[in-house]
C-alpha cells in the first residue's frame, strides 16, 4: 500500500508504481521492504520510507536496477516514476 493511501491522501496511478517498487523488492531481495512489528507498524514503516537499498540486501543486484526500485519506492510521489511507461522505459536495460 502506498504511503499517501496510507495517509488517505489521494491516489493516483503513482500508488501502482509504488506497488510495483515493492514487489520488485521482494522479487530481487527475497524478503519485504518492511516487515517489522504488527500491520500497523509497516504500514507506519511504508509512511517512514526507510527500506535497505535492494543493493545492499543483494549484492550481485547490479545499483542501477537497485536505483528503479528505491525511486520506485519513493514516498513522495512526485519522485517516483510518474506513468508505468516511465518505469517500463528504466526497467529496459535490466530485461
Amino acid at each position: 500500500m502506498a504511503p499517501e493511501q496510507i495517509l488517505g491522501k489521494k491516489v493516483d496511478a503513482r500508488a501502482d508504481v509504488y506497488s510495483l517498487g515493492v514487489i520488485l523488492y521482494e522479487m530481487l531481495t527475497g524478503s519485504p521492504p518492511y516487515h517489522r512489528g504488527d500491520h500497523m507498524s509497516v504500514m507506519y514503516q511504508h509512511v517512514q520510507g526507510r527500506a535497505r537499498p535492494p543493493a545492499e540486501l543483494n549484492p550481485a543486484l547490479q545499483p542501477e536496477l537497485s536505483d528503479v526500485v528505491v525511486k520506485a519506492m519513493a514516498v513522495d510521489k512526485g519522485k517516483r516514476f510518474q506513468t508505468m511507461d516511465e518505469m517500463k522505459l528504466a526497467l529496459e536495460p535490466f530485461l
